[in-house]
Formats: structure tokens, C-alpha cells, sequence
């Protein structure tokens, strides 16, 4: 968490103190006792140390979000980059204690464990009310099913979950039933930046990952991740991170003092 990474699930953060994150280059605030979500496929980091006491993170990969919320605001929002506030579930208990349940399921480890938690955050997604958004503008979202930003959030799930083959703007296109041209509209309008390079981005985290939890070569890890050549691979890392891979993994499998 100390230096900016990037993967593709909605990320929701949950803390007894405000929490300051660097999001795109952006200091933001996460307000203490609430439960906020962002996206984070956008480069993020805490700007200070995490506090001493619990803190919750849960991450939610980003096709698995689209099919459970059909809140068009709250997708759009979260593509944009913004960082929501959530408010407090009307109808059932506070974050924490929902937090707790669903971190006490998940380490089960069972396939009936995470079903109920995926059933649970579904149930709470629906009856959130969002504090940031326009209301009425809200109201007039929820039954629609195929708005560009939802549009833009299937693309991106498809990305992500195939960003290490050659895939291209037509592949995308395709797996979401579009023309091209207008794939990559939808998408630069909803997220800010082009299909190649959101697929950059994906390929580049992924490495990330690797680097910090294999052995694998350098080598072997920026051809694995779906980059062309070691090159490609060194010059992409270099312009995202700002170091090179070997680096990098030095930094963070370190031992520590």
C-alpha cells in the first residue's frame, strides 16, 4: 500500500479513522466509520501509514459487481473515478458488524460461505440509498440495463479477464455485442482513457502481482501477462511505476528490519 497499484475489482474501505489515499495523483480523504467503494483499477495508495486498529478492506471484482448492482449512478460514478460514500443499510445492521460477518465467512473458505456473502452484498447494494448521487436522477436509472456506463463496465470486466491474450478494440467490441467505433467512445467517455490503454493498465498490474508473489523471471512474468516482447514489457512497467520490474519486486519482497 505504500506505493500506487492498481487492480480491477470495486474496492470498499471501511476504518475507525480517516484514511487519506492518493487516487490518480488525487489526495482523498476516506471519512473514519464510513463505508466508501471505489474503483480500483485507477493507480491508488495510502498516503499514511494504516491505523493500529481493524481496518476493513473488501474487494469485489468488477463483472461480479455489474451483475449484483443496478444502480447506473452509482457504476458511473465509480468509473469516473470517484469515491463514493456510501450511507448506513435502512433495513439491516451497521458496516461493521456486517463487515465482521462476512470476513468471519469468507475465511470458512467454503463454496456455501462465499455464495451467502455474494447473496448478502447483493441485498445490501440494493437497498443503499447514495448519499452523492441525485436522487431523482437515481430513480431514473434503476430499471435501465444497458447504459453506457454499464456498457463500459462490461468492456472493462472483459479486459481484465483476458488481458494476458492479443485482444484487440473488435474483441471487445464483440464480447459486448457493439460496433467498434462505438465501443471505444462509450469507453473513453465513461472512464477516461482508451481501450489500449486500459488494457496497458491491466497487463502492468497483473505484473505487479506476479512480481511480489512468484518467483517467476522478470522475463517470463511481462511476456506471461500478454505483453509482446521483454521491451514492451520494460518500457509500459517503467511509464506506469516509474521503476523498472526487478525493482520494483525488490522493494516490496525485501525483508523487513
Amino acid at each position: 500500500m505504500t506505493i500506487a497499484h492498481q487492480h480491477d475489482d470495486i474496492e470498499f474501505n471501511f476504518a475507525p479513522t480517516a484514511m487519506r489515499y492518493r487516487i490518480d495523483g488525487t489526495v482523498v480523504e476516506i471519512p473514519a466509520q464510513r463505508l466508501v467503494a471505489f474503483w480500483a483499477a485507477r493507480p491508488h495508495q495510502l498516503v499514511d501509514d494504516a491505523p493500529d486498529e481493524w481496518v476493513h478492506w473488501l474487494t469485489v471484482p468488477l463483472g461480479l459487481f455489474l451483475s449484483l448492482t443496478a444502480s447506473e449512478p452509482l457504476i458511473a460514478s465509480l468509473l469516473r473515478g470517484e469515491v463514493v460514500t456510501l450511507t448506513d443499510d435502512p433495513l439491516g445492521a451497521p458496516p461493521l458488524n456486517r463487515l465482521e460477518q462476512w470476513a468471519a465467512d469468507l475465511r470458512h473458505g467454503s463454496a456455501w460461505s462465499e455464495t451467502t456473502v455474494r447473496l448478502e452484498l447483493e441485498a445490501y447494494l440494493r437497498r443503499l440509498n447514495f448519499a452523492a448521487l441525485d436522487a431523482s436522477a437515481a430513480r431514473g436509472e434503476w430499471a435501465t440495463s444497458m447504459r453506457p456506463s454499464r456498457l463500459a463496465g462490461q468492456m472493462a470486466a472483459y479486459i481484465a479477464a483476458n488481458s494476458a491474450g492479443a485482444i484487440t478494440v473488435a474483441d471487445v467490441a464483440r464480447a459486448v455485442h457493439v460496433h467498434p467505433g462505438y465501443a471505444m467512445t462509450v469507453f473513453r467517455r465513461a472512464v477516461g482513457t482508451t481501450i489500449g490503454s486500459y488494457l496497458t493498465q491491466c497487463r502492468v498490474a497483473h505484473a505487479q502481482r506476479l512480481l511480489i508473489t512468484s518467483t517467476l523471471p522478470v522475463q517470463e512474468i511481462g511476456l506471461s501477462v500478454g505483453f509482446q516482447s521483454i521491451s514492451q514489457f520494460y518500457d509500459r512497467f517503467g511509464a506506469a511505476c516509474g521503476t523498472t520490474p526487478g525493482a520494483y519486486r525488490r522493494h516490496h519482497t525485501r525483508p523487513l528490519d
